[in-house]
């Protein structure tokens, strides 16, 4: 396979507030980058975690909100994961409640069609066949990737690599997945320096580490950083922070970099920027690396969901192009 970058090559719409601009709503005032959703015609569905909210912002930037605490049957706490699961619907994952709801965004009004509860905490998913798949971490039982059906709830289930370590499985929990329908598998890319393939039926396909990991230094989910074991004289570190699909096959991991300030390890560390990794979705292999991209949350067709922090956290659609070098 030819070796291929991502090109950004337009950038529609900014949402949200931007530092020097004034903000699209006062209701996208968000702390850190929130989950994000990109729907097929364009419009955008934003969980945040801090103000216990989910809106969905229009195509032409208009704000509503679908959902929020001490709402009635469509409450949601702490919305972890968002997934498309139809045309005009989103499932909600609650990490607080555990709790999955599905509402349909047909009509004027969010109306909510399904509600079932999840045996663990879920952190991250995505829409696999007709259900999903999603990050569980439990301290007990190790397990982490669970693939679930409606109705019948855990299918199957995988693991990280054998490890004693518990921080370890906690950093491998906290990573990033994508679903490919047509693989009937699930990309694991794990904030332990892994990505790997898996299946409900046949387990994991091909494991390997992550192209320009180094080892962790700070625990980090989304944009937000606090601080972990550091290593003997580390003062930079990657992170996968996010792995979505391309097309048939390829898909991509881009990973954080962070660093200590002239090479201070006691300094607070900074997010230096992103690196951008293609690979092949049936083995692994890396095809592509591009650096200087936006932090990416979504891709629908060849549109593109990026956001950033400057220090106010933003959110843009975008198109791309794949460009063979």
């Amino acid at each position: 396979m030819e070796r291929s970058e991502i090109r950004i090559v337009l950038r529609v719409s900014a949402v949200g507030s931007r530092i020097g601009d004034p903000p699209t709503s006062e209701l996208v005032q968000f702390r850190g980058i929130p989950d994000a959703m990109l729907l097929d015609d364009g419009r955008i569905v934003v969980g945040d975690k801090f103000t216990r909210r989910v809106l969905l912002i229009g195509t032409d930037d208009a704000v509503s909100v679908l959902a929020t605490h001490g709402a009635g049957p469509g409450e949601v706490m702490h919305p972890s994961a968002l997934l498309k699961t139809g045309p005009s619907q989103v499932t909600v994952l609650d990490n607080a409640l555990f709790r999955v709801q599905t509402f349909d965004l047909a009509g004027g009004t969010a109306m909510v069609v399904r509600t079932e509860t999840t045996s663990g905490q879920p952190r991250v998913a995505c829409k696999l066949g007709g259900g999903y798949a999603g990050l569980h971490y439990d301290p007990r039982s190790q397990t982490m990737l669970q693939f679930y059906q409606p109705e019948r709830g855990v299918v199957g289930s995988v693991g990280p690599a054998p490890s004693r370590d518990r921080r370890y499985n906690s950093m491998a929990a906290q990573g990033a997945i994508m679903c490919s329908d047509t693989r009937e598998e699930v990309v694991w890319a794990q904030q332990t320096g892994e990505i790997s393939a898996a299946s409900a039926a046949g387990g994991v396909s091909w494991r390997r580490l992550v192209p320009g990991y180094e080892p962790a230094l700070f625990e980090v989910k989304g944009d937000l950083v606090t601080t972990g074991p550091i290593p003997d004289g580390a003062v930079s570190s990657r992170f996968p922070v996010a792995v979505v699909r391309v097309n048939e096959d390829l898909g991509l991991v881009q990973l954080a970099r962070f660093r200590r300030p002239g090479g201070d390890v006691s300094a607070e560390p900074e997010l230096e920027g992103y690196s951008t990794v293609l690979f092949d979705l049936a083995s692994g292999a890396v095809v592509g690396e591009q650096q200087g991209l936006p932090r990416i949350l979504d891709v629908a067709g060849n549109q593109l969901l990026v956001g950033g922090m400057d220090p106010q956290p933003w959110l843009a659609r975008g198109q791309y192009v794949l460009v063979d070098r």
